[in-house]
């Protein structure tokens, strides 16, 4: 049984999305900035990239690349879909009601049949949460 249309969350446009985590974009800023600075000791990020670094690197949880590949591959393998791959990574919810209330998209028991797998997937992701 699928959910009926309009329980989705509205994010049917991002179902096929591939979105970037807090860490992928800090890791990603940090590149570019490399880059920049290689042809241009003096660069500087602007204003509004500063903040953009500040915040990812505020929610990124402190997580390395190597952790952030490795949630993905927990996530991808279960099941979850790019845009809640994405969406989990960022938020680390611990339970199941938490991760249903901000993805209703994982209330598909077509998907998902019972609440038991998301709960040890979630569990399974917590070890690589970066406490600080």
């Amino acid at each position: 049984m699928a959910l009926p249309p309009g329980e989705d969350g509205g994010m049917d446009e991002f179902k096929e999305a591939y979105v970037l985590t807090n860490t992928e974009m800090s890791i990603l800023l940090n590149l570019t900035t490399a880059k920049k600075r290689e042809k241009n000791p003096h660069f500087e990020l602007d204003n509004v990239m500063k903040k953009t670094k500040e915040y990812v690197d505020k929610f990124g949880q402190g997580r390395n690349e190597e952790s952030m590949r490795e949630i993905r591959r927990i996530l991808l393998e279960n099941g979850f879909k790019e845009f809640e791959i994405g969406i989990i990574a960022n938020v680390m919810p611990e339970s199941v009601e938490e991760a249903t209330v901000i993805l209703p998209s994982l209330k598909d028991p077509s998907r998902f049949p019972n609440e038991d797998h998301i709960q040890d997937v979630l569990s399974n992701i917590m070890r690589y949460r970066a406490f600080q």
